[in-house]
């Protein structure tokens, strides 16, 4: 589960850096409305903070990820996140498959992880 919980991480890691890029791009997007390109760049800040935790959670507290249910709770939110986003890759855009495939990975990965959490410590 080590070696799992490592590479989930690397991959957390991964996509903060292809946001953080995105976001770059963003603001260059002239032709969209201030509003809409606001809108989507406070998304992507949102995302890239929220993926910034899930990284840090698997690389850095790793222990504690997979023995407490807070643990449990953080890997089955991005066992959800990762799996919606394949969804939604083709209920909302333009159903590109290379990227429904690498978040339906991320998004197994992180459902495996959940799987194998022991709660180790009792609530005080």
């Amino acid at each position: 589960m080590r070696t799992l919980l490592i590479v989930a991480g690397v991959l957390n890691a991964a996509f903060v850096a292809f946001h953080i890029y995105l976001g770059l791009q963003i603001t260059h997007w002239a032709t969209l409305p201030a509003l809409t390109r606001g809108i989507i760049e406070t998304f992507n800040g949102g995302c890239t903070l929220l993926l910034v935790f899930l990284a840090f959670a698997c690389l850095a507290r790793g222990r504690e990820v997979m023995g407490t249910g807070l643990g449990a709770a953080t890997l089955a939110l991005g066992a959800v996140i990762y799996l919606g986003r394949a969804v939604e890759e083709f209920v909302w855009l333009n159903g590109n498959w290379k990227i429904a495939a690498v978040c339906v990975v991320a998004g197994l990965l992180h459902t495996v992880l959940f799987t194998g959490v022991r709660v180790t410590r009792k609530i005080a």
